[in-house]
């Protein structure tokens, strides 16, 4: 036989709009990990950038401060200042070189963070280019927060979210009205 139903309460039309809610906070939930994944990948890139640019200027400290204390030496040799001169030169050329091993390891643990974050060997050989471009914003503030907000994955889905609970709301109230079916047997 066949079974129509001609009036459910709204019973069939409030599950239906449920689903599709429930695969739009689905959709939510998609675009939500994946904005995750770009920060943590960009997050990653800048701290590599930020460990390559630290490095660059430690390298630099150690070679102007390795020129110092050769200058000191020079001037040591010829006793035109105190053996404590060429010292106090040779412990800050220590801790330049010092500092430079730390900005080393510095870049070596970024570069395998970001090897992590793109689900690659941690040993794996990167290099990031310095290709930052700003490209200027021409809206206002308050503009930029309101359609942040508006566009924010998160948002969308507890508004889905809330959708959903109101429909399963309707959906429960729908077994207090009378269901009427039309019944065909052949």
């Amino acid at each position: 036989g066949l079974v129509q139903p001609l009036f459910t309460g709204g019973a069939l039309f409030n599950q239906y709009r449920l689903e599709q809610l429930g695969v739009d906070v689905a959709k939510a939930r998609s675009m939500i990990a994946r904005e995750d994944i770009i920060l943590n990948v960009k997050a990653a890139y800048f701290t590599v950038l930020k460990a390559e640019k630290t490095h660059a200027v430690a390298a630099q400290a150690v070679e102007q401060i390795r020129s110092h204390e050769q200058m000191a030496r020079n001037f040591f040799e010829q006793e035109m200042i105190a053996k404590n001169d060429l010292l106090e030169a040779r412990v800050r050329l220590a801790q330049a070189r010092q500092d430079l091993i730390r900005a080393d390891n510095g870049v070596a643990i970024s570069k395998a963070s970001l090897n992590t974050v793109l689900h690659q060997d941690v040993n794996e050989p990167v290099e990031v280019a310095d290709a930052v471009t700003d490209t200027p914003v021409r809206m206002a503030l308050a503009d930029c927060q309101a359609l942040a907000l508006q566009n924010r994955p998160l948002m969308k889905q507890i508004d889905f979210t809330i959708q959903q609970t109101e429909r399963g709301i309707k959906l429960a109230g729908s077994g207090y009205f009378p269901k009427s079916y039309l019944v065909y047997n052949y």
